[in-house]
């Protein structure tokens, strides 16, 4: 059974309340979605693997069963070019699940919607754990037919 964890701590939704039709619709996979707590936000590896896929707002880590975790930190942020994100970990990197992967100051991206999607890229189901209110490391969702 693969668990997804959260990467920070805050409130779980829905992914289909999320705004942005991409990740409302499931068209980029299942998951759900976290409001953070705080100004300083910790980043951690929902999952053990490697970082196939690295942006100045989003990660893309690749478990050892083949499931991608995409944790994009917050809406529109591809357009805060970086600012407000500082990563400790790059693109090919091997994470341990809960390992920290970026500080997010959410002050810095205050323009943005600071919801950020924890997906698991090319599934269509998962089972998601009851929790609402979560911390860093907390069940959030264990991947289907896994």
């Amino acid at each position: 059974m693969t668990q997804v964890l959260a990467p920070f701590a805050g409130k779980v939704v829905g992914l289909d309340t999320v705004p942005d039709e991409v990740f409302a619709s499931g068209m980029l996979g299942a998951g759900v979605a976290l409001w953070p707590r705080g100004k300083i936000v910790e980043v951690c590896a929902p999952i053990s693997g490697k970082i196939l896929s690295w942006h100045p707002h989003a990660c893309v880590i690749v478990s050892d069963e083949g499931f991608g975790i995409l944790t994009h930190l917050g809406l529109d942020t591809v357009q805060a070019r970086g600012r407000g994100f500082t990563w400790s970990v790059a693109k090919g990197d091997y994470v341990t699940a809960g390992d920290l992967l970026a500080q997010w100051d959410t002050h810095e991206t205050q323009d943005f919607l600071p919801l950020t999607p924890v997906v698991v890229m090319d599934v269509e189901h998962i089972t998601r754990a009851s929790n609402t209110d979560v911390t860093a490391g907390d069940h959030l969702y264990t991947i289907a037919g896994n």
